[in-house]
Formats: C-alpha cells, structure tokens, sequence
C-alpha cells in the first residue's frame, strides 16, 4: 500500500473529536502490517515506540487521529 492509498483510506474513516476509535483500530492494525507493535494507554492514546541509537538523543512526535 503507497502512502497516498493510506492517506487517501485514512480520509474515508469516521473520527470526529473524541470518537476516534475507528482511526485508531485502522492505525493499529497499518502499524501492525508493516511489523511494528503499538500499544494504547488509559487515555486511549496510540503510542507507537521505534528503537533508536543508544547515544543518541530521543525524538517524541504527536499527532491528531481526527
């Protein structure tokens, strides 16, 4: 699947403010496709953690799912 095919099925996805449990499941199951693991927390937060280089600097992204 091309980023525009993800992008593109993303926008087809019901998520209105504080509803966005269908794009986080869509989420989840993309990251889960490409072999990454995720996990939510009791917030409902998606939060997706890639190992990086052990002398280096850590990087945090956010983002809206709606």
């Amino acid at each position: 699947m091309s980023l525009r095919d993800d992008f593109s099925a993303r926008c087809l996805l019901p998520a209105l403010s504080t509803h966005d449990e269908t794009v986080a499941g869509w989420l989840r199951d993309r990251l889960s496709d490409l072999g990454l693991s995720s996990r939510t927390d009791r917030l409902a937060n998606l939060i997706l953690t890639l190992p990086g280089e052990p002398d280096r600097s850590s990087v945090m992204v956010s983002a809206y799912m709606d």
